[in-house]
């Protein structure tokens, strides 16, 4: 049901809102005494979005953004950024549709697979297990983008 869900989010025409930027901000992270510079962060009221590195630091921000988000976990998407000079699209870098967007149609498959052609316990119990791992990863990358 989660999946059938994501599907038909990602499927339905997106909402399209407009939002202020209220910080804009290059994430680094330290590990073992080095700084690794990783991603490009925008904060809006109700959610976040990240960005490759260098993609909005170096725009000359106006603080307006239309934002797209999906219709039914409204789960941001792209954004238009307003510039000084031009608007700048962007896509977000990570979020459950994205970089783990293959996960969704792959349970499909499982779940046909353990419906119509496994047929020992062994097998359903295999496949069970690999589709509760799948649905974790699933469920933190959809709480946390």
């Amino acid at each position: 049901l989660f999946n059938f869900t994501l599907a038909l989010d990602y499927l339905l025409p997106r909402n399209v809102v407009d939002e202020q930027v209220l910080e804009s901000r290059s994430v680094i992270e330290r590990s073992r005494g080095k700084s690794y510079y990783r991603y490009d962060e925008l904060k809006f009221e109700n959610y976040f979005m990240r960005f490759d590195r260098n993609t909005v630091k170096d725009l000359n921000l106006t603080g307006e953004a239309t934002v797209e988000l999906t219709m039914l976990w409204k789960k941001p998407m792209e954004v238009t950024l307003s510039t000084a000079t031009t608007p700048v699209h962007l896509l977000q870098l990570y979020n459950v549709y994205h970089v783990f967007g293959y996960i969704i149609p792959l349970m499909f498959l499982i779940v046909y697979l353990y419906q119509f052609q496994m047929r020992t316990l062994d097998s359903k119990m295999t496949l069970a297990i690999f589709m509760l791992f799948l649905f974790g990863i699933q469920f933190v990358v959809f709480l946390r983008f």
